[in-house]
């Protein structure tokens, strides 16, 4: 399977998507589809005026059809996260799309309380395995129990969209690494760059089920990377070490 990473910096709504369309254009993709994995939140991070902005009406919006053109064009799955609006309530929503519109959405079911994110967001509580894909948000990273339901469930990659601060960066590594490990599943951690609220860490990685890296990116800068994954890993690994087979908690 082919992976496409982008560890951006998250600016205003039209800075960020004429980034993503730019950035796309100077790769040169061929026709092999290709998952493009972007951070969480990549239109608007967490500034309240672009989160309602974008929120409303988020999948009849400009920049909904932009993301649908692009996967159209250069033959793109695209996961990252991004604001919608549902009733009264705003969520923090991955997307995952194609040329055909939505595949799958899930919306953050682990708020982080520490940034009132909470006060921003109402939680989802769904977990959400959708072409083979575990669907997730940052904060919900320390929370091994949904990545053990999403294993249960088919999941043969985990998507972790990020806002990660530098401070906790070893955190970020060692958990992406910890759920790898634990569900023999290929993870996909992306994180975005730049400063906020917080001075964001970057340090995306890939890790095979093995806890190897497949692919890392050691710095905080912006930094977009394609790599092809073998899938044929976790079922080598899960033949001869299966640990679901001595799971008894459920």
């Amino acid at each position: 399977m082919r992976i496409m990473v982008y560890q951006m910096n998250v600016k205003d709504p039209a800075s960020n998507i004429d980034n993503i369309t730019n950035k796309l254009r100077s790769i040169g993709l061929n026709e092999e589809q290709t998952l493009l994995v972007l951070p969480e939140l990549f239109l608007t991070g967490y500034d309240e005026h672009s989160i309602h902005k974008v929120g409303n009406n988020f999948f009849s919006s400009v920049y909904f059809k932009t993301l649908l053109s692009l996967a159209d064009k250069y033959n793109l799955m695209i996961y990252g996260s991004v604001p919608e609006k549902d009733g009264d309530n705003y969520y923090n929503t991955g997307i995952l799309i194609d040329k055909n519109g939505l595949i799958n959405k899930y919306r953050k079911s682990h708020l982080f309380r520490p940034m009132e994110e909470d006060k921003l967001f109402k939680a989802g509580r769904e977990v959400i395995v959708s072409k083979n894909l575990g669907l997730s948000i940052c904060y919900d990273l320390r929370f091994p129990e949904l990545y053990q339901k999403q294993s249960e469930l088919g999941a043969r990659i985990l998507l972790v969209v990020a806002e990660w601060p530098s401070v906790r960066i070893d955190h970020w590594l060692s958990l992406l690494k910890a759920r790898a490990i634990e569900t023999q599943s290929f993870i996909v951690g992306v994180n975005r760059v730049g400063t906020d609220l917080y001075k964001f860490g970057g340090h995306s990685v890939i890790y095979d089920p093995y806890g190897e890296k497949e692919l890392f990116f050691d710095h905080d800068y912006e930094e977009i990377a394609l790599i092809d994954i073998n899938l044929d890993k976790i079922d080598l690994f899960r033949g001869s070490f299966n640990t679901k087979d001595d799971k008894w908690l459920h």
